[in-house]
């Protein structure tokens, strides 16, 4: 007498079938990532254009208070300590806003990028909003209109 002895199902992946979710996952994250990173640097550099608006709305009223955009020594005016600064979640300094430049009739103020920051090597370089309303970028090779959107 011949018995058989039954075929169970099997159960579970095989390796082959493993790998290629596991390359498919890998080929997903190649792809996505380069675009989040892309839209997290955006976001930084509009809180830096935010920033620079801001202490552009300060320099407006220190203007009207002391008819002139300078200190009576002729030096930029202190920011405000929110306006200094533009932070990430976890607390650190992602761009350094200042007043680099204040005269009876105008000033310049520029974000620039922290040297520890996220944005230390990014490719916008520093941020610079004159009282003219001029917006431009220094150590940059992108144009204004690039980064400043």
């Amino acid at each position: 007498m011949n018995k058989a002895v039954p075929t169970c199902p099997s159960r579970g992946f095989t390796l082959v079938e493993l790998m290629i979710v596991i390359a498919i996952i890998g080929i997903l994250g190649a792809l996505a990532y380069p675009s989040y990173t892309n839209n997290v640097a955006r976001g930084r550099r509009a809180d830096a254009q935010k920033a620079l608006l801001e202490a552009s709305q300060f320099m407006q009223r220190y203007y009207v208070a002391n008819n002139s955009y300078a200190d009576s020594n002729g030096q930029p005016p202190t920011l405000p300590g929110t306006l200094t600064t533009t932070r990430q979640s976890s607390g650190g300094i992602v761009y350094d806003v200042a007043v680099t430049a204040a005269n009876q009739q105008g000033y310049t103020i520029k974000a620039t990028p922290s040297s520890t920051g996220l944005m230390a090597r990014d490719e916008c370089g520093t941020f610079v909003l004159e009282s003219s309303g001029r917006r431009s970028l220094e150590s940059s090779n992108k144009t204004a209109g690039e980064c400043w959107r």
